[in-house]
């Protein structure tokens, strides 16, 4: 259950991301996709990395929507439901 949590916690987190403030690079050298369990989860750190290499920081759920459109349609609530949920930048 907890391991579950802080991977909900890094992705809530990642899915704030902007130019201004991306937290991508805070962990991209010390978690990689094959690290979570939840498939879910790896599949949007799989987006979020994929939009980082190409040069786009902004990986906000509407982010990845403009950019993989209907291919993440089935992943849209459990993106908001991460940030909204366990987004660091909210977490007490």
């Amino acid at each position: 259950m907890e391991r579950e949590r802080l991977e909900n916690i890094i992705i809530g987190t990642l899915l704030e991301s902007t130019a201004d403030d991306n937290y991508y690079t805070d962990c991209r050298c010390c978690v990689t996709e094959d690290m979570f369990m939840d498939s879910t989860n790896r599949r949007i750190y799989h987006y979020i990395s994929e939009m980082q290499a190409g040069g786009k920081s902004d990986t906000r759920p509407s982010d990845i929507f403009a950019e993989y459109g209907t291919e993440v349609v089935d992943i849209i609530q459990d993106m908001m439901d991460k940030v909204n949920n366990y987004s660091f930048l909210y977490l007490n």
